[in-house]
């Protein structure tokens, strides 16, 4: 006896096609749709920022753009160098997690598409990823440090990085003769030698200035007499800058004038009265030192310098009693951040001559020669 129904009948199925099942789930975590797209838009943002940068870096090293006076991070990263790497290893620390989350690995979740269509993130290799971020890190670390030595000027740093600034200078402070200002300069040797290229002047750093002094034992010319004119110029970066606090006359010798003092008579000089200190030479012997005070007309006074300015000083050294004097001269500021004062010391010798009349013999040059008068 057949049974009804015993013919084997298909079973029905209502399977997907292979495109569109969605894939097995995987054990891998994986970061929320919010998460995935604020990381891309973080990654994009310091890609963006970082390729800003090194534009700026190369413009500045090729000399597109000038090299700026003022950079805040590198004043940030000297008052606080614990808070700026903590702060930038955060900011390492979050763009590296942003990179992986951001290209998720083989195996994550599929996302889904407006139509509804499955599609995968194409794997990426940690230790790809990894690399392409050393080498980027690396890379822009590296010009950050170059244009972090330029703008310093650390002692160490190569002539080519750091071209050597001209004259006596310090971390902070360059300073160099700039004029003499005196009426009369002392001949010395030969009177025949000399011509009119290698006559004694103002703008000669050899030249030895001569002042007279009266019988009461001021200065003839105490008022337009002699003048050192220094040129000062902040070597600081940033916007705080420093102070001027006073200029000193280091004694290197003090003798009697020679008996018959050849002066060379110059004319009228140019004034340099620009920031003026004054000192007094009172019998002080080598290695004593002569303070000069501010002598302007603000009582107590003191020179500015901002980060980068240049500016000029003028010196004046009198004298009551006869002497030739050779002495050296000192800078003594302080930057603002600092509460003493740090010196910067010329390494020139320089020379005046205080004499009276009875010694005193001029002479001008006139049709080549030296003549008396």
């Amino acid at each position: 006896m057949s049974k009804r129904g015993s013919a084997h009948r298909p079973k029905r199925t209502d399977r997907k096609p292979a495109h569109a099942r969605a894939p097995a789930a995987s054990t891998r975590w994986a970061p929320p749709a919010w998460l995935g797209d604020l990381s891309r838009r973080w990654t994009s943002l310091v890609g963006t920022v970082a390729g800003a940068l090194l534009t700026w870096i190369v413009g500045t090293l090729a000399g597109v753009q000038p090299i700026p006076g003022t950079v805040p991070i590198f004043n940030l990263v000297h008052d606080r160098p614990a808070a700026v790497v903590l702060v930038g290893s955060l900011v390492f620390f979050f763009t590296v997690a942003a990179w992986f989350a951001a290209h998720q690995p083989e195996g994550s979740p599929p996302r889904t598409t407006l139509g509804s269509r499955w599609y995968q993130v194409r794997p990426v290799h940690p230790v790809l990823v990894a690399g392409v971020i050393a080498v980027a890190t690396l890379s822009t670390s590296t010009s950050v440090a170059v244009v972090a030595v330029v703008l310093g000027r650390p002692a160490w740093c190569p002539s080519e990085l750091c071209p050597s600034v001209p004259g006596p200078h310090d971390q902070f402070l360059a300073a160099d003769f700039n004029a003499f200002e005196s009426a009369a300069y002392v001949l010395t040797g030969d009177l025949r030698s000399y011509t009119i290229a290698n006559l004694p002047d103002g703008n000669r750093r050899d030249a030895i200035a001569a002042q007279r002094v009266l019988a009461g034992g001021d200065s003839a010319e105490a008022d337009d007499g002699y003048h050192l004119s220094l040129k000062v110029t902040s070597l600081q970066r940033g916007r705080l800058g420093m102070v001027i606090g006073g200029v000193a006359v280091v004694v290197e010798s003090a003798r009697p004038p020679p008996d018959q003092l050849r002066v060379l008579l110059a004319g009228a000089p140019l004034q340099y009265r620009l920031n003026p200190y004054r000192g007094l030479y009172d019998g002080q012997a080598r290695g004593d030192v002569i303070v000069a005070p501010y002598a302007g007309q603000v009582r107590l006074g003191y020179v500015q310098l901002r980060p980068g300015e240049s500016d000029e000083l003028s010196l004046q050294i009198q004298s009551s009693r006869l002497v030739d004097l050779r002495f050296r001269v000192r800078v003594l500021y302080r930057p603002v951040t600092e509460d003493s004062y740090r010196t910067l010391e010329l390494p020139y010798v320089f020379e005046v001559v205080f004499s009276d009349q009875l010694n005193w013999q001029q002479f001008q040059f006139s049709a080549g020669r030296l003549a008396p008068g």
